[in-house]
């Protein structure tokens, strides 16, 4: 097996490792040392907080044990790429009037507080859900004509302008030909950009936007493309090997779609969070996209829009 089976958490390790070992050693390790309950197909669940930091310590250095008895840890990269913490980058985005639309969201968690609301109409959930996608782009909650925060730059117009820098500086980078080794004619690196809370479609978004606006800038037709665009297993096997091939210079996705299985490594050189995703394993898939055997490069540049 390879990938990521412990995502965040000892439940991750229970739950692989139940599939490896058996049940009653599960049973021994987490529930002797850890407490919770044994649901009725066996899968543990933990519900009881260690009452001190060394017991969850040693049921941690416990858990590691048994996926050693049945795992290889082996690194995501062959030794070849020099990622340096230096090349993480945050991209600053003034907040200017997103903070008025932050005091409209407060104005509404009074108005729930105060039971004024029907929950059906507004709700908490709602209120977060609009908050992050404020945060990402205001034109995603209000009316593009009836907000002034929206004549100001958001978050796609650094991340054009960021993108494009890069380009620039890469496009006549020199990649070899994996399948004969020499010098590909094709030039240029691949930059992968994930956004969770946008997706194409006939109305504004967040993807549309950034390929207008990449398009605009002088990247070439073509060049910026969606993941949403293969919906078939082929498709996504062809958009694969135009990325690697270099035919592709930004590759746009979600991490549902562009995670686990995306093999288009060889010629990455920058991958962009517009969003942040809800748990640090889908971080770690998401770059894992450009951190892997195969890639080319030495450098990879991590960005993050704000």
């Amino acid at each position: 097996m390879a990938g990521q089976p412990v995502a965040q958490d000892f439940y991750g390790c229970a739950l692989s490792g139940r599939t490896y070992i058996s049940t009653t050693r599960m049973w021994e390790m987490f529930l002797h040392g850890y407490g919770g309950q044994i649901l009725a197909d066996d899968l543990i669940c933990w519900s009881v907080v260690p009452p001190t930091t060394p017991p969850l310590l040693a049921t941690f250095r416990d858990s590691l044990g048994v996926l050693r008895s049945y795992a290889d840890n082996a690194p995501s990269h062959d030794g070849s790429i020099a990622f340096d913490r230096q090349l993480i980058k945050v991209l600053y985005l003034d907040p200017g009037g997103l903070a008025g639309y932050i005091d409209e969201l407060a104005d509404r968690v009074d108005l729930i507080a105060g039971r004024q609301v029907d929950p059906r109409d507004d709700n908490m959930l709602k209120i977060g859900n609009d908050g992050r996608l404020a945060a990402l782009d205001m034109r995603l909650v209000t009316d593009p004509d009836q907000h002034p925060l929206l004549h100001e730059p958001g978050k796609v117009d650094i991340a054009a302008a960021e993108l494009t820098r890069i380009w620039h500086t890469t496009k006549n980078q020199v990649y070899l030909d994996p399948a004969t080794g020499q010098p590909s004619p094709i030039l240029g690196g691949l930059q992968i950009v994930f956004c969770d809370l946008s997706t194409p479609s006939d109305q504004w978004n967040i993807y549309h936007e950034l390929r207008d606006q990449l398009h605009a800038n002088g990247l070439p037709p073509g060049s910026v493309r969606f993941i949403h665009d293969a919906t078939t297993d082929q498709a996504k096997a062809r958009l694969f090997a135009d990325a690697r091939a270099g035919k592709i210079a930004v590759l746009i996705g979600s991490t549902a779609k562009m995670g686990t299985g995306t093999n288009v490594q060889d010629r990455a050189l920058h991958v962009m969070h517009l969003d942040a995703p809800w748990r640090p394993a889908d971080v770690t898939q998401r770059e894992g996209r450009a951190i892997r055997q195969g890639n080319q490069n030495t450098e990879i540049d991590r960005c993050q829009a704000p």
